[in-house]
């Protein structure tokens, strides 16, 4: 019901909001020198997320492959974490069935949004974008997923 009114709006708040994550990495890394140190790529990352953000503010649902693949890389980075909490959790010998899945489902969709083309891009978008969109949010206050 709500999907075909947000849905034409989804790129453009997704480009937003990869504007916003972008300054705000950029300054905390360059206001801590974090490029000072090669192996950080906080400011320069945080540059490219502001470029990469710029493109679907000006050109809408014509940046919609784009968007998919930006956050189809995003998910991997949260599969990584939640394929993380598995390892860990097994080798302490409290292997989860749960965490387990979640990082197999998290990983597919993931996938799901790097490959895929046309119909099946923008039905994700228009069942996942604004959960995705939340994701990306809440992604900047955990320390876990910082980009560095």
């Amino acid at each position: 019901m709500l999907a075909p009114v947000v849905a034409p709006w989804v790129t453009r708040l997704a480009g937003l909001v990869m504007v916003v994550l972008g300054v705000e990495q950029s300054v905390e890394g360059f206001r801590e020198k974090k490029y000072r140190h090669a192996e950080r790529i906080q400011p320069a990352l945080g540059l490219l997320l502001v470029v990469v953000g710029v493109i679907p503010l000006w050109m809408g649902e014509e940046a919609l492959v784009l968007i998919c693949a930006v956050w189809g890389v995003f998910g991997l980075f949260q599969a990584a974490h939640a394929l993380n909490h598995v390892i860990a959790a097994a080798a302490c010998r409290r292997f989860s069935w749960w965490k387990c899945t979640v990082a197999l489902l998290e990983v597919v969709l993931a996938l799901e949004l790097i490959f895929s083309s046309g119909e099946a891009i923008l039905l994700h978008v228009r069942l996942l974008g604004l959960e995705l969109l939340a994701a990306a949010l809440s992604y900047r206050s955990r320390e876990t997923m910082q980009l560095e």
